[in-house]
Formats: structure tokens, C-alpha cells, sequence
């Protein structure tokens, strides 16, 4: 079962609940109100703020829950990873929603009843009535503003990146590039200063549609390079053939239709290696033979039909592999039997097959878990 829910499903429940709801808003104001002018306005109000303001809630409520489950199908490196929303005050954040909010319904209060007591209006309502009036035109402005807003700022129409400064300095004991959900759609590495100094770089969560990662050609102290939840269509792994010390690859989901591996054959410290759901149809881990401290390997949520494991009989670190959500009918684990440390090995209810005959007992853990779906050849 998928773990990530698509933005078109929820857009969906939103109109549906958008509906409803304005339908209810519209007879409990439209219908008491006494002039069709009246109707018209609050008409146009509740049908406008219900729906808008549904398609905003369910868009970021869709963003918190696949950012949840993508963190809970993250490898234990992931409890590593910085913060998902940038420290501060945002317009757009939950905190700066509700301020806005208050704010907007306090004043339209203040804005009806005083208009009202001006133009002398007050003979057919009191003041709290007409502060009641005003703050719900404040609170559908609100809604709306924020739809509104929420929609432009991730669209082609909206701001095109928040960068970090150029030339960032690396100062000595700081070693850690953190630039995620920065809303980049575009980073040069080469315009890093000290770039070789780095342990660790986090473009995760951004817009990017490509990367040139030869800057990072030769960088002996890279152990960590995060590019999960992106827009990369292309990427090319060459540079990191020269990073002895990587420890961390992650490029999940992402839209790379060919990930190639073969430059991690030099990186014989990989530790954990996160690539699914990325619109790859078919993978060849063959390079990871190599890396016998590997001890976690994601390929999920991809159109893979067929996989060979066989290279991964060298890994016998590995403790995480998770297969599941790809196109896979049957499945040959006999590989993975060597991996004595294998606790978790999350797939879909495929048959799976082994040429081996042992004992139940002698099996890794993450196999055991599954022995009903065997079928022996």
C-alpha cells in the first residue's frame, strides 16, 4: 500500500468538502440576510472562501502527512535530517496563518462597526452584531488571501528561489551545508566557498530539476549528500567516484527515469543508500558488491518489474531493504541469505523464491518475517 497520498486525490476532497460547506455557510448568512445585494455578497463569500479555503487546508495538510510517512520510511539516517520548515516567522506557516487571521477578523470588526456608527446604520443592529459581521468578512478574506497566495508561490508564476548567499563561507569548525526546504530551483556547488571541506550537504525538500555535482569531484571528507524530495530529472554520480569517504546517498523521490550506480563502486564506506520512488523502471545494483558496510538500501515506490540481488550477497552488514510498492511479481531472495543482519524487509505480497534448503531457524530475520510467501525452486 502506497505510502504518500497524491495532491490530486486530496484537491478533490477538498472541492467536496469545500461544497458542503459553503453550501451550509451560504443558507445560514445568505438567507439572513435582508436585501439581495446582501445575498449576492455573502453568496459569492462562502462559496469562494469554503472552496478556497479547503483546497489550501487539504494542499498542506497533503504536504505534512507525505512528509511524515516519506521521514517514517527514511532510513535511521533520517532522524539526522534538519528541520522541515526554515526557522522564523512565515508568512505562510501555520503560526503565520493564524496571526494573519486573528488580525484580519479583529480589524474588520473594528472597520464594519465603526463604518456602520458613522453612516449611522446602528438603528437595526447593535455594535456586536456588526463586529460578528465583520470579523466573518475577515476570516473569509483570510481564506482566500491564503489560497490565493498558497497556489502562486508554487507555481511557475511565483517566486523562483530563495538562495542561500553566494560565495557561503565554511568557517573553520563548520563543516555542514544545511539548505533544506529552502525553496531552491537552482544551487551551484562551485559557488561554495571552502566546498571540500564539507561533511555533510542537505538540498532535500527544494524545487531542483538538475544538479552538476563535479564540483564535489575529490572531496575526501563528503560523507552525507541529501537530494530526497526534489524535481531531478538527470543526475550524474560520476563525481562521487572520487569521494572515498561517503557514508549517505539520498535521492528519493524524485523524477530520475536511470540512476546510475556504478561510480558508488569506489565508495566502500556506504552506509545507506536511499533511491525509491523515482520513475525508474529498472535498476542494476551490481556496483554496490563493493560496498560491504552497506546496512541500508531503499528502491521502493519505482516501476521496477524484475530486480537481481545477487551483488548484494556481499553486503552481509545489511539490515534495511525495503522493495515494496514497485511492479515485482515474483522475487528470487536466495542473495539475501547471506545477509545474516537482515531485520527489515518491507515488500508487497509477492511470491518469493530461494534455492537454498535450510532450516527455518538459520534464516536472517527481515526473510523469516515472510516465510509463507515461499514458494522453493
Amino acid at each position: 500500500m502506497p505510502g504518500r497520498i497524491s495532491r490530486e486525490k486530496l484537491v478533490i476532497i477538498g472541492l467536496v468538502f469545500g461544497l458542503i460547506i459553503s453550501f451550509v455557510t451560504w443558507n445560514i448568512l445568505g438567507f439572513l440576510s435582508t436585501t439581495i445585494l446582501a445575498r449576492i455578497f455573502w453568496t459569492v463569500m462562502a462559496f469562494g472562501g469554503g472552496i478556497s479555503g479547503l483546497i489550501f487546508l487539504v494542499t498542506y495538510l497533503e504536504y505534512e502527512y507525505n512528509l511524515y510517512k516519506d521521514r517514517q520510511n527514511k532510513s535511521t539516517k533520517s532522524s539526522d535530517l534538519a528541520d522541515s520548515e526554515p526557522s522564523g516567522f512565515k508568512f505562510y506557516s501555520p503560526k503565520g496563518f493564524i496571526v494573519f487571521l486573528l488580525a484580519s477578523c479583529i480589524l474588520m470588526g473594528f472597520i464594519v462597526t465603526v463604518a456602520a456608527a458613522r453612516i449611522g446604520a446602528l438603528t437595526g443592529a447593535n455594535a456586536l452584531t456588526l463586529f460578528g459581521e465583520g470579523v466573518k468578512i475577515g476570516a473569509s478574506i483570510t481564506i482566500i488571501v491564503y489560497a490565493i497566495w498558497h497556489e502562486f508561490r508554487n507555481s511557475r508564476f511565483g517566486p523562483k528561489k530563495q538562495e542561500l548567499p553566494k560565495k557561503l563561507p565554511v568557517t573553520r569548525g563548520r563543516t555542514v551545508l544545511e539548505a533544506e526546504h529552502h525553496g531552491l530551483t537552482e544551487f551551484h556547488l562551485e559557488e561554495i566557498h571552502n566546498l571540500h571541506r564539507l561533511t555533510r550537504i542537505n538540498l532535500g525538500l527544494n524545487q531542483l530539476k538538475t544538479i552538476n555535482l563535479a564540483p564535489l569531484s575529490g572531496s575526501a571528507k563528503l560523507k552525507e549528500l541529501i537530494l530526497y524530495m526534489n524535481h531531478l530529472e538527470t543526475i550524474d554520480l560520476s563525481p562521487l567516484a572520487s569521494c572515498p569517504n561517503l557514508e549517505y546517498l539520498d535521492l528519493t523521490d524524485n523524477d530520475l527515469e536511470t540512476i546510475d550506480l556504478t561510480p558508488l563502486t569506489s565508495c566502500l564506506k556506504l552506509d545507506a543508500l536511499n533511491i525509491g520512488i523515482n520513475k525508474t523502471s529498472e535498476i542494476d545494483l551490481s556496483p554496490l558488491s563493493e560496498c560491504r558496510d552497506l546496512k541500508i538500501l531503499t528502491i521502493d515506490g519505482m516501476s521496477l518489474k524484475e530486480v537481481e540481488l545477487s551483488p548484494l550477497k556481499n553486503c552481509t552488514k545489511l539490515e534495511f531493504l525495503k522493495l515494496d510498492d514497485n511492479e515485482l511479481i515474483s522475487l528470487d531472495v536466495t542473495p539475501l541469505f547471506e545477509c545474516k543482519s537482515l531485520t527489515e524487509f518491507p515488500i508487497d505480497k509477492i511470491e518469493l523464491t530461494t534455492t537454498l534448503s535450510r532450516s527455518i531457524e538459520e534464516w536472517p530475520e527481515g526473510i523469516r518475517k515472510h516465510r509463507k510467501r515461499f514458494r522453493k525452486s
